[in-house]
């Protein structure tokens, strides 16, 4: 799921190979088919586009739903997980343990930055200033500065697998879901458990933040969103 560039609709997951977008003014849904199932959605902060991660990479306008382009597997195997720098300037994939970093009007790959020890299904977040990654694979979270291509912190709640995560737009704070009913937010200066957030509507299996960070946005297994104030 993903808060619309304005903080004013929630995308979501449908079933049946469709995509939702919801206004949080009226509640009015707009319904999209799609081609295969997709398990990850990124809205560009800079062009009118939104992204998919399916079996394939898809790129949609948003202006009149026309694909932009694909990137197949022979390109992207199996990608995990997709996100727009904070700029808008360049997208990221996470596949094969390595994420790369792509021009998000063409699809044209830019550059790869490798990541080997992670496997699994991954899901990544990169922090506003563009220092610090986030790659979310089962019970840990790792935590790097890109700077120095290290690990500073390794998040973990027990046996719960983590399902989600998503920084605050100030940098300041970073939130995640596991297979719980919760939504716990972190320090991203110290990784310390600041707040968690428990919701009666299942296991929590995405988070995000509205743009300007005022909102949050969490939803579970049984198809139900919960929308609240930030209050951070």
């Amino acid at each position: 799921m993903a808060f619309t560039p304005d903080g004013k609709s929630v995308a979501v997951a449908g079933r049946y190979r469709s995509f939702h977008i919801v206004s949080l003014d009226d509640g009015r849904m707009a319904s999209h088919g799609f081609s295969g199932w997709w398990w990850r959605a990124a809205f560009s902060p800079r062009d009118p586009m939104l992204v998919f991660a399916t079996d394939v990479v898809e790129a949609r306008s948003l202006v009149n739903g026309t694909t932009l382009w694909t990137a197949g597997p022979d390109r992207l195997p199996r990608v995990s997980a997709v996100m727009f720098t904070p700029t808008g300037d360049e997208l990221m994939c996470f596949h094969s343990g390595e994420v790369s970093f792509l021009d998000p009007l063409t699809g044209t790959l830019v550059r790869k930055s490798a990541f080997p020890h992670i496997s699994g299904s991954v899901r990544l977040s990169l922090s506003p200033d563009m220092t610090t990654l986030a790659l979310q694979a089962g019970t840990n979270t790792e935590i790097y500065d890109l700077r120095s291509r290290e690990r500073v912190a390794t998040l973990n709640t027990g046996r719960r697998f983590f399902t989600d995560q998503a920084f605050h737009p100030d940098g300041h704070f970073f939130a995640t879901t596991s297979n719980d009913r919760t939504v716990r937010v972190w320090d991203a200066a110290t990784w310390k458990e600041v707040i968690t957030f428990t919701w009666d509507v299942g296991k929590m299996r995405s988070v995000c933040f509205a743009p300007d960070g005022l909102r949050m946005a969490a939803g579970s297994d049984t198809g139900r969103v919960v929308v609240w104030d930030a209050e951070l």
